[in-house]
């Protein structure tokens, strides 16, 4: 397990850090503080291996937080990275390593860089923790080895004390007899070199031990002895940290395996797969026992919540009568090689699998004209006619005689180019089938050199585009039909707009008439009833005036109509001027100058949110006159007329609204309200020509919008336009 802290204020980096590194430290316990204070706080309670520090923070600075960090005895050993941004010049550098820096790395944070530098920081910190533990390891020991000597030492005294006061017993039996002294003097000496031998034996054996104790702690692999009873008589570090959880490595001695799982399963009784180690050690230390040979077992269980793997090798332990007295064993932990090996398996199961069910053929060969296959997938024989084997070892056929002829080169040289550029290889070519079909093909592929630049391998895929090519060449007939049906097209095209343009004269030449023959004759209408007016009035009746009123208001209306139908008639041929319409001012504008002040008294005249839209000024103008008159008109019956304009967004068109509360109309004849002198009213009771509406509706077609209208007779009519927002008008 590898503790990192990161020390961040900005906690988009914190998360980019968190990203990086739980990807590739699967074990990690990552935290992070947003400020040097909190970064150090935090520090001392979890005291990580790893410090990750922006150098630039409000407040406490990365150089005071790493001073900080450096001078206290609790966190001075962990590394320290500075994060940097890519500009930090040299001194800040230099000042960021006086304060205890161990390393830069700068902004933007580079992920393999990262990970690199982490990994070989935490290499580090491991290091230098286990050093330090071995050195107190070692200094206890020397100190229990001087306490054992000084204990000897003192044994030595209290025997040259009691040697002394045989000495004086027998000075005092005042040299009884001096053969006797003889022989007391020689076995005290005897007994010293004695002493001396043990002395010096012990100190080696010691050394030994010490010196033993030492390699084995530091193996990476598991290393044990046990008795008879399969209890534990030497264990060393990994065993106990790895398999035991044993407090140290004196703990297991004369304790079996199923102390220490017991132990463990009983701190987790609520999950039965915490620890499942213990019984089949036991069951491997009895068949070495009973066959008295070495063996290797496969052992794996739970330990801690963690699935472990063990490679043991066992064997018997003899004392130096050739007598058994145990077992010694060794074990590597080989967990992370068997989950590789699976996933491997796995991985090549699903490549396999996704090979074998592609449409084309996967392959690999080596980099000659008539090279066979090394590799063919199952996809072959669907698309060449040929088994796998057939390619292989060129058995039957070379994939290169296949290529028609003529292609043949053009594929070689095409693969040897993209070789000498280090480019993918792609092209399209045919092949003849075990068949004899011809069939294009599409290869995709590329060169695999060896480490010293070794001779290439090709590996690539190959697919069936026959279809493909069938439809390409169907889309260019039918591309080449379009293009001539384009010009019969354009042709005709050219010949209606020479009619049009024919017609559009003969138009013109009968607005003209209308506008200059017709109204000659109107002219002389009004005229001459004018005269009748004014000179005859007295000589006529009541009916004789009423008939020459009659007659001078119809040509007046006449007059009217021509008028219309000439705007009407110019529309189509009128060129769109198009700008951004203030459309709330215009609207304020018509409505003041089509009503008198006392219409304007009558009228409650209402404008909601007005938006503004793309059209040509004097059309839209004409619209707005033309609806506006239309509402004060149909309205001027009602004692207290109300009119309304509004508008609405939807999506890139404005839609208008004018309503009134007037006569309104059928919604049965709303069909006839837009055609040309359709009139819904009669003249006596609304003046007008019936073109009006006729004129909104083109003028609002011209512009790409619809008109609609909603009325029920007797409540008003609303009318609706559409504008473009931004969008080119439709003419």
């Amino acid at each position: 397990m590898v503790k990192i802290l990161a020390i961040d204020n900005n906690s988009d980096n914190l998360v980019v850090l968190h990203a990086i590194l739980t990807s590739s430290f699967p074990d990690i316990v990552y935290s992070s503080a947003n400020s040097g204070l909190t970064g150090i706080d935090k520090a001392r309670s979890e005291q990580p291996d790893l410090i990750l520090l922006d150098l630039f923070m409000p407040e406490v600075d990365g150089f005071e937080t790493c001073r900080l960090i450096k001078g206290d005895p609790a966190l001075q050993r962990i590394p320290v990275i500075i994060l940097t941004a890519e500009k930090t010049d040299a001194s800040s550098r230099i000042r960021a390593l006086q304060m205890g820096a161990d390393s830069f790395l700068s902004k933007p944070i580079v992920e393999a860089e990262l990970i690199a530098l982490v990994s070989t920081m935490i290499r580090i910190k491991k290091s230098e923790d286990m050093i330090r533990k071995e050195k107190q390891l070692l200094e206890l020991a020397v100190e229990e080895r001087t306490n054992a000597l000084q204990l000897q030492l003192e044994e030595l005294k209290r025997t040259d004390l009691e040697l002394k006061k045989s000495y004086e017993d027998l000075e005092t039996t005042k040299r009884a007899t001096l053969n006797l002294m003889e022989d007391l003097k020689a076995e005290v000496d005897q007994r010293k070199r004695s002493e001396e031998t043990l002395k010096e034996s012990q100190k080696k054996i010691m050394e030994l031990s010490i010196l033993f104790r030492s390699i084995s702690d530091n193996m990476t692999g598991m290393l044990w002895a046990k008795d008879m009873e399969k209890r534990f008589i030497f264990a060393n570090k990994s065993v106990c940290e790895n398999l035991l959880m044993a407090k140290d490595t004196e703990e297991p001695v004369g304790k079996g395996d199923m102390f220490f799982a017991v132990r463990q399963r009983e701190l987790h009784p609520d999950n039965p797969q915490w620890f499942t180690f213990g019984e089949l050690c036991i069951d491997s230390d009895q068949i070495v026992l009973s066959s008295g040979k070495p063996a290797q077992f496969d052992e794996f269980g739970n330990v801690n919540g963690k699935f472990l793997f063990l490679d043991v090798r066992k064997s018997p332990l003899y004392d130096s009568n050739g007598q058994m007295i145990g077992t010694v064993g060794s074990a590597q932990d080989i967990t992370t090689e068997r989950e590789i090996t699976k996933q491997l398996a796995l991985s090549e199961q699903q490549i396999s699998t996704l090979v074998s069910n592609l449409p084309g053929m996967v392959y690999r060969r080596l980099n000659h004209r008539d090279s066979s296959m090394l590799f063919v997938s199952d996809g072959c024989l669907s698309l060449t006619g040929y088994q796998p084997e057939d390619f292989v070892d060129r058995k039957s056929v070379v994939f290169n005689n296949i290529i028609v002829e003529e292609y043949r080169q053009t594929v070689w040289d095409s693969w040897q180019n993209a070789l000498a550029k280090g480019e993918m290889y792609e092209g399209e070519y045919p092949i003849i089938t075990a068949t004899g079909e011809v069939k294009w093909v599409w290869e995709r592929g590329r060169g695999i050199f060896g480490d010293g630049g070794e001779e290439p391998y090709l590996e690539g895929y190959i697919e069936d585009i026959s279809d493909r090519r069938a439809a390409q060449e169907a889309i260019k007939k039918l591309n080449a039909e379009l293009e001539q049906r384009v010009l019969e097209r354009t042709a005709q095209l050219e010949a209606s707009n020479q009619s049009l343009a024919a017609s559009n004269k003969e138009l013109e030449a009968f607005s003209y008439s209308v506008s200059h023959d017709l109204r000659a004759p109107l002219r002389a209408i009004d005229g001459f009833t004018r005269i009748l007016f004014e000179d005859y009035l007295p000589l006529f009746d009541e009916e004789g005036k009423r008939v020459c009123s009659v007659i001078k208001e119809n040509a007046i209306r006449m007059g009217q109509l021509i008028d219309d139908l000439l705007a009407l008639s110019r529309l189509n041929r009128t060129d769109m001027i198009l700008n951004m319409i203030n459309m709330d001012n215009l609207t304020r504008i018509i409505f003041s100058e089509i009503t008198s002040p006392e219409e304007k008294q009558r009228i409650n005249f209402t404008l909601s949110e007005i938006h503004p839209a793309l059209g040509d000024h004097v059309l839209v103008r004409q619209v707005l006159v033309n609806l506006l008159g239309n509402a004060v008109k149909f309205s001027s019956n009602r004692e207290k007329s109300e009119i309304t304009v509004s508008s609405e967004k939807k999506n890139d068109m404005v839609v208008y609204c004018v309503s009134d509360n007037g006569a309104g109309f059928d919604m049965k004849y709303s069909d006839k309200l837009f055609g040309a002198f359709q009139r819904l009213h009669s003249v006596k009771e609304f003046d007008g020509t019936g073109i009006g509406l006729a004129i909104v509706q083109r003028i609002i077609h011209r512009h790409g919008g619809q008109v609609s209208a909603y009325g029920e007779v007797g409540k008003g009519a609303s009318f609706y336009f559409s504008l473009p927002l931004k969008a080119e008008s439709k003419e």
